[in-house]
């Protein structure tokens, strides 16, 4: 850990009887219409949370399936916080975040469409209070079927991983340090590791690093603000880290899977911002040029199958 987090650590360990005070957790969930996932998803923070001081705040992005009616009548332990427009989610994270600054030593950024196992939250908890220059902690997360959602530890970006990505280089040699640094498919799943970044549907962060570092950017609308956060939190000398003390199931983009052409948009624009502001700098124009032509590439191609599988849907087209 750097002189600068100890240091930042030592002198929030001077205030132990305040700290006593806090609410172990606050849990922040971003919702856009998915009444149902996130029926689910507070269900299991009913039980995910015993044992532990948490406070449950679900900001809900003007949903039109009646997500808010659900949880003030379902929930009522959860905080509800109504925006009248779809304000995206590094700003509705925000809203509660800044609501509550000081309120518990850690933030859980949680997504709607998970389900949270009892243990899980303590275990990460107990993981974060024994290594103190953890500024974030992500835990195991699965897709329903078992599989791990690799999004849950990725390296940091750079143009030849990038390269190796969009050549498949990655699905076909992922047990490759080279090869494999994307997804860091190389690592061992069931251990911890220090990683790059770890996925904004469970990323647990330390008061203090939040203090240090700020909040989410709000330039991004949805992607790459979870990301751009971890590399933040990195530059500044705390650590991020991949514990799969916990496992999390992922429903994935059931929320966004409504829009999809819009959705495979937000992430390549998200993807290459991300990419701009803390990768370019440091390599030459030419470089970055040939990244810039690459992302759109892949996200022509994109579009493209993306269109395919959803002709293939179609009733009744052969």
């Amino acid at each position: 850990m750097t002189q600068r987090c100890a240091e930042i650590v030592k002198t929030t360990a001077g205030i132990a009887g305040v700290r006593d005070q806090m609410d172990d957790l606050l849990v922040v969930i971003v919702n856009w219409n998915t009444s149902d996932l996130l029926r689910g998803c507070l269900a299991s923070l009913a039980v995910a949370t015993e044992g532990l001081r948490v406070r449950t705040v679900v900001v809900d992005n003007a949903s039109t399936d009646g997500s808010p009616e659900m949880v003030e009548t379902d929930f009522p332990w959860v905080e509800l916080i109504r925006n009248s427009t779809n304000v995206g989610y590094a700003r509705a994270n925000n809203q509660a975040l800044r609501r509550y600054p000081a309120q518990a030593k850690y933030s859980l950024l949680l997504n709607p469409d998970t389900e949270v196992p009892p243990g899980t939250l303590q275990a990460m908890a107990g993981f974060m209070e024994s290594h103190p220059e953890a500024g974030i902690g992500g835990c195991r997360v699965v897709k329903p079927d078992g599989r791990l959602d690799w999004a849950c530890k990725r390296g940091r970006l750079t143009p030849s991983m990038l390269f190796y990505k969009a050549l498949h280089l990655d699905t076909l040699l992922p047990h490759s340090r080279r090869f494999g640094a994307y997804n860091l498919s190389y690592l061992d799943e069931n251990q911890v590791h220090e990683v790059g970044t770890v996925v904004g549907a469970f990323m647990m962060i330390r008061r203090e690093c939040l203090e240090d570092v700020g909040l989410l950017d709000e330039s991004y609308f949805m992607y790459g603000e979870d990301a751009d956060l971890c590399y933040r939190v990195n530059d500044l000398g705390w650590k991020v880290f991949y514990a799969p003390v916990g496992n999390i199931v992922h429903y994935k983009g059931q929320s966004t899977g409504k829009r999809s052409y819009l959705m495979i948009r937000h992430w390549y624009s998200a993807a290459w911002k991300l990419y701009q502001r803390r990768t370019a700098p440091k390599y030459p124009s030419f470089v970055n040029a040939l990244v810039w032509g690459g992302f759109w590439t892949m996200c022509l191609g994109s579009f493209a199958a993306n269109f395919f599988r959803a002709t293939k849907r179609v009733p009744g087209r052969r």
